[in-house]
């Protein structure tokens, strides 16, 4: 109905087609089931194209250091598991110097702590 589509209230539609609240109620409930199918189906049927679109985004990501579609594609591929944090959300940055079979040593290595901070007006 486009009386619905256009978002007129059952009253204005119940005084304009003498039916009854319930079976507009109906015909809203078809309309939406109809319209969420319809939209699953066009976008499965756009499917390869984003397919293509991500392979595309992860190749020039990885050019700029951007690694996040490609992530993406691997962990939706279940080649990757989601990595699980204990400590909660925040910040993780970790630096390694060196190789596997050829550690840097420095003379004095000094670990550093951090905590987070937050404004003052946050408080």
């Amino acid at each position: 109905m486009d009386a619905l589509s256009r978002g007129e209230s059952y009253a204005e539609i119940q005084a304009r087609f003498t039916c009854s609240s319930a079976t507009i109620a109906a015909i809203a409930k078809r309309m939406a089931d109809f319209e969420s199918g319809a939209v699953a189906k066009l976008m499965s049927v756009k499917a390869l194209d984003m397919i293509n679109l991500w392979q595309d985004a992860a190749m020039n990501g990885a050019k700029t250091g951007k690694h996040a579609p490609a992530k993406d594609w691997l962990l939706h591929a279940k080649v990757l598991d989601p990595v699980q944090s204990d400590s909660g959300s925040g910040a993780k940055v970790a630096v390694i110097i060196g190789a596997p079979g050829q550690p840097v040593t420095l003379p004095n290595v000094q670990v550093i702590t951090s905590q987070s901070v937050t404004d003052s007006a946050d408080e």
